[in-house]
C-alpha cells in the first residue's frame, strides 16, 4: 500500500515472519503472512492468533488498515 509521501527509513537485510508490518523504499507499507527476505524498515506486527487469521483480516478488498504509535 503507498503511503503517498516518502517516510523516514532505516533499511536492514531482514527475513519477515507472517504479521510483520514493513515500509518498503521508504514509501511502501507491507503486510506480510510469511517469510521473504529483503531490505526493509521494520514498523510493527499484527497481532493475530494464526495465519489463518492474519490472511483473514487482510484479505479483503474493503480492508481499511488505521496504524497508530504506542
Amino acid at each position: 500500500m503507498s503511503v503517498g509521501k516518502t517516510l523516514p527509513r532505516n533499511d536492514n537485510q531482514i527475513t519477515t515472519e507472517a504479521g510483520d508490518v514493513m515500509l518498503y523504499s521508504g514509501n511502501q507499507i507491507v503486510f506480510f503472512y510469511g517469510a521473504n527476505s529483503w531490505s526493509y524498515t521494520k514498523i510493527g506486527k499484527v497481532e493475530a492468533s494464526s495465519i489463518e487469521e492474519l490472511e483473514s483480516v487482510l484479505s479483503g478488498s474493503e480492508t481499511e488498515v488505521i496504524l497508530s504509535i504506542k
